[in-house]
């Protein structure tokens, strides 16, 4: 997570070797970050990279699509048998959406460091989107922890899940690029989210009606919506 001060500066501190700020800061020292101002760089830092990240954003759709259209192969062959092939239909299927949730992981997490990659500065490819697959076991064990604790957080008083919503936006990152257990990632997020909670939720809720904005246009705003969202995440989890 970064450490950006109110005039922008970001904080020093133990780095990994991409540059980017050591899990131990996410317990270390109250930090500030200003929507305005993430928004802003965000913007900037767009312009040179808006066909690229469009172009990550299409691969990440195309194999989501991909794993959907291989449910929908598996329904359609083994839903109408009877006895063990349904049972083996239904197994498949479990397996199919176990290894999507995985990839998606995996893609999210390529995405916002592939923005904080770049708002240093630093080079990206496509190729960063697939960078944490040799991870994917723990990105499905961090998910599935992640959804059974937000979905326990619903079924109680609906309250407490909507903040771990919020509170986990990191801990896949977290598991993946900083080598942590998946319980490790998401209390790691949650301690670093909560200082600054409502920031988060503004940072989800600003994006998000950027991204509805985008489609009312026919979908040619998500041309420049897109990547500022990506680069605005990347830059607070830097």
């Amino acid at each position: 997570m970064n450490e950006t001060s109110a005039g922008g500066g970001t904080g020093g501190g133990p780095q990994d070797s991409g540059g980017h700020d050591a899990t131990e800061r996410s317990d270390a020292d109250d930090y500030h970050f200003s929507l305005s101002e993430t928004f802003a760089e965000a913007w900037a830092v767009s312009k040179g990279n808006k066909w690229l990240l469009n172009v990550v954003v299409l691969v990440f759709l195309l194999v989501s699509l991909a794993f959907s259209a291989l449910d929908g192969l598996v329904n359609a062959v083994f839903g109408d048998g009877g006895g063990g092939l349904a049972l083996f239909g239904l197994v498949a299927s479990l397996c199919v959406a176990i290894a999507a949730n995985g990839f998606n992981g995996v893609m999210t997490s390529g995405v916002i460091v592939l923005g904080a990659k770049l708002s240093l500065g630093e080079e990206g490819g496509v190729q960063d989107l697939f960078r944490f697959l040799p991870r994917l076991v723990t990105a499905v064990l961090t998910q599935v922890l992640m959804v059974l604790a937000v979905l326990i957080g619903l079924l109680l008083l609906v309250l407490p899940g909507i903040y771990l919503l919020i509170a986990y936006s990191f801990a896949m990152p977290l598991a993946l690029e900083k080598g942590l257990s998946p319980w490790q990632a998401l209390e790691t997020s949650r301690k670093a989210v909560s200082k600054r909670w409502f920031r988060f939720l503004g940072l989800s809720l600003a994006c998000t009606a950027l991204l509805i904005a985008g489609l009312l246009t026919l979908g040619i705003g998500l041309i420049w919506v897109l990547p500022l969202c990506i680069l605005a995440y990347g830059i607070v989890y830097r």
